[in-house]
């Protein structure tokens, strides 16, 4: 299942590749800016931010113009082309998050939009979290969000409404996402789930839950 998973991961992230223009005009009116504040909020002046699977760039760029001093990471090469051509003043580098090319104590926050979703085994999310809290100065912020688990399937290749094509996803439980996160060396803040269709969007799936989380490395 895990060798099936590896495959269906490094497939998504081909599509993304392909697919990095057009996905990047449809994500683009998708930011949640009151997430982003709340992120902001908890951390000091002029902080150091890495955008982790910051895709075309979107929220790397709106996290600058409130301050931070922003990287962005992504493993699409495509994507971060788009980055790099839609936000030329902005750092962005393509790695993966399991293991991030940046020393111990860099930053004061992780912004983790919708990224942890991709990866393809339970040890790849366990060495991010490691990794987050890493590169993390003592005591800096996470933001992360992920999709619920709302069936027995904790992985799952689904065409969504948003992209039209095929990608992997790994689901999470609010109880599980915490535990990996205490076992990473993480304090939660503040836990949320919610159902997308409650969000003003042009396309809001129903059948999507998210989960959002704020934590902080326990010194």
């Amino acid at each position: 299942m895990n060798e099936e998973s590896k495959l269906d991961a490094a497939k998504t992230i081909e599509w993304y590749d392909a697919n990095a223009e057009s996905y990047t005009e449809k994500t683009l009116a998708r930011a949640r800016m009151d997430q982003i504040k709340a992120f902001v909020d908890l951390l000091p002046n002029y902080a150091k931010v890495l955008d982790v699977g910051c895709g075309p760039g979107r929220d790397t760029a709106l996290l600058a113009e409130r301050g931070c001093e922003v990287t962005g990471i992504d493993l699409s090469k495509g994507l971060i082309t788009e980055a790099r051509k839609r936000y030329p003043q902005l750092q962005f580098d393509i790695g993966s998050m399991t293991a991030l090319p940046y020393s111990k104590d860099t930053f004061d926050g992780i912004w983790a939009n919708a990224s942890l979703l991709h990866l393809p085994t339970l040890a790849d999310v366990q060495q991010t979290l490691k990794e987050f809290s890493r590169v993390l100065k003592p005591s800096g912020s996470v933001h992360i969000s992920v999709k619920a688990q709302l069936s027995d399937a904790q992985t799952e290749v689904v065409t969504d409404e948003l992209s039209g094509a095929k990608r992997f996803f790994r689901y999470f439980k609010k109880d599980a996402l915490v535990q990996l996160l205490h076992e990473a060396g993480f304090e939660i803040i503040t836990i949320e789930q919610f159902n997308e269709a409650t969000l003003q969007l042009t396309v809001a799936r129903s059948e999507v839950e998210w989960i959002v989380v704020m934590a902080k490395r326990i010194e």
